[in-house]
């Protein structure tokens, strides 16, 4: 299964698509992001699509925790957020938040940031993938390494 998080009026044909409300006929699972667990098995899905998604969300661990959960082993997670330094990241009344482009880095145990932070927000493993910015959006790609969790020094396994 592939699933586009917060496809708002975008259909990619071939994959699920989620948004808060069934606001559209192409709307396939209506759900609050920020309700966990969200309405999908674990280890199901071969590829996440959240594109400015994200920044309306209070909770970014939890986001990638629940992320985690419902991708297979090696299940790619790919994001599109605004630039904390873009004029969008700050003009748009719903968004939470905006991103630095390391950022990500926290969630990959084998980064500087990840081997010295990561392991205080979550122990789950994940494989930072590329990195693109722009000023105005960052795009981001993150692999789920494997189903379990890295050891409580903050390294990854594989």
């Amino acid at each position: 299964m592939k699933l586009l998080l917060g496809c708002g009026d975008e259909v990619r044909p071939g994959w699920v698509h989620h948004d808060r409300e069934l606001h559209s006929p192409h709307v396939d699972v209506a759900h609050d992001l920020e309700v966990r667990p969200w309405p999908f098995p674990s280890n199901a899905v071969a590829r996440i699509a959240a594109m400015d998604v994200l920044e309306h969300l209070w909770d970014t661990v939890g986001f990638f925790d629940e992320c985690h959960r419902i991708l297979r082993p090696g299940g790619r997670l790919e994001l599109r957020v605004p630039h904390w330094q873009g004029k969008n990241a700050w003009i748009d009344p719903t968004h939470k938040r905006a991103f630095h482009p390391e950022t990500f880095a926290y969630f990959d145990p084998e980064t500087n940031w990840g081997t010295m932070f990561g392991k205080f927000y979550t122990r789950l493993v994940w494989r930072l993938v590329y990195v693109f910015e722009d000023g105005e959006r960052i795009e981001a790609e993150l692999e789920k390494v494997h189903d379990g969790i890295a050891p409580e020094t903050g390294a990854g396994t594989t």
